[in-house]
């Protein structure tokens, strides 16, 4: 009954008394440690004293309050990108959490503007104030990371027209344009065609043509 779970609230001793006697007054003394407090607000195990300055009663009584931590999760948002746009701002969500408590996290990531999954990892703060640090002192916390998504952008590849061979010569290189490539991008390698040497027309492959992004 005297147990309970962090919700910034201060907690009391519940208790009654047999007593009617109007002078009757019981003081209560709140321990944490060996240091004498106002609260029973943050987590730890407290001790409470019960006793009266009415030297009538004899009033020698001691209990315990425990404050246990609050179980949060702090989970990183996750974005799913194509390549070429820009991430946005690492963010966080919590779960659990009490209103207007300001609890700070640091999110770090070993994210590339290239295809790819990247991690997103989320600490505590690094940087705190004693209070701060006293404040995280009432949760348990469970990280999830999240994951940057890059995915690849698809561009066209459209082989200029009338390309041509005479029998029994060589082929050339097959000639192309590309639409939705980034400016500085570039494609590795070169179209290719069904194998046949016979007159006839033939269908344009992507061949070795690429690039990772």
């Amino acid at each position: 009954q005297n147990t309970f779970v962090y919700d910034k609230t201060n907690k009391k001793l519940i208790y009654t008394t047999n007593v009617s006697d109007e002078s009757f007054v019981v003081v209560e003394t709140y321990k944490k440690g060996t240091d004498v407090v106002l609260e029973c607000v943050n987590h730890g195990e407290y001790t409470v004293l019960l006793t009266t300055e009415n030297t009538n009663y004899v009033l020698s009584y001691s209990s315990k309050i425990t404050v246990n931590k609050r179980d949060i999760e702090v989970k990183a948002v996750s974005q799913v990108l194509t390549y070429g746009e820009t991430v946005k701002t690492l963010d966080y969500e919590t779960t659990n959490t009490l209103d207007a408590e300001p609890l700070t996290f640091d999110l770090v990531s070993n994210y590339q503007p290239v295809y790819g999954n990247y991690v997103i990892s989320i600490v505590q703060a690094t940087s705190q104030t004693d209070a701060e640090k006293e404040l995280f002192a009432n949760y348990n916390i469970t990280f999830t990371s999240g994951t940057i998504t890059v995915n690849k952008k698809l561009v066209y590849v459209i082989p200029d027209e009338k390309q041509t061979k005479v029998y029994g010569e060589a082929d050339e290189n097959i000639t192309y344009r590309v639409s939705g490539l980034l400016d500085g991008d570039t494609l590795s390698g070169s179209l290719s065609r069904v194998q046949g040497e016979n007159i006839g027309y033939y269908d344009i492959t992507i061949g070795s043509l690429s690039n990772g992004n």
